[in-house]
């Protein structure tokens, strides 16, 4: 799969006396732990107050691909060495198709990079001071399941909110 795996994820949802149902979400990956109660949702370290947080989506977006990113310095490199060889020698005819590989290889990394880009997945908490990404992952299905927790509090808490108003 991806590097961070899911170890596990829990969601227990329990009756109080006071009709209250509160919803507890526990998921810990690779030895972070990602939590959300009615009124707090727990991102690594950082906590925020349900409250606070306005909207919650997941982007998302994409980043350099390892494998264009070598092809691509592999291509400076190969160019580099045309333009040296063809100082030392004094002769650019010589070194013209090794340039003109250089050229194309990097090319070549250009499309791979647009071809098949790395794709992450971001959950994006939207707050009073801005947009907060609280979860970057490769799993899509991972931070759906976070974003489905997160929303589950907003019900909760609008529901105890509703319950206490009366």
């Amino acid at each position: 799969m991806g590097v961070i795996q899911l170890v596990y994820f829990v969601i227990i949802l329990r009756l109080m006396p006071s009709v209250s149902i509160y919803t507890n979400v526990t998921v810990i990956v690779n030895g972070i732990v990602f939590g959300s109660t009615p009124h707090i949702a727990t991102f690594g370290g950082t906590s925020y107050q349900i409250s606070n947080i306005g909207s919650v989506r997941v982007m998302q977006r994409k980043k350099y691909n390892p494998l264009a990113v070598i092809i691509f310095l592999l291509g400076l490199g190969i160019l580099a060495a045309a333009m040296v060889k063809s100082r030392m020698t004094g002769l650019a005819e010589e070194s013209f198709s090794m340039a003109a590989t250089g050229i194309a290889v990097v090319i070549g990394a250009f499309l791979l990079q647009l071809i098949w880009p790395l794709r992450v997945y971001v959950l994006v908490l939207r707050t009073s001071g801005g947009d907060v990404d609280a979860v970057v992952s490769r799993n899509k299905e991972f931070v759906s399941n976070v974003q489905k927790a997160v929303e589950q509090a907003f019900v909760v808490r609008a529901r105890q909110a509703r319950v206490s108003d009366t």
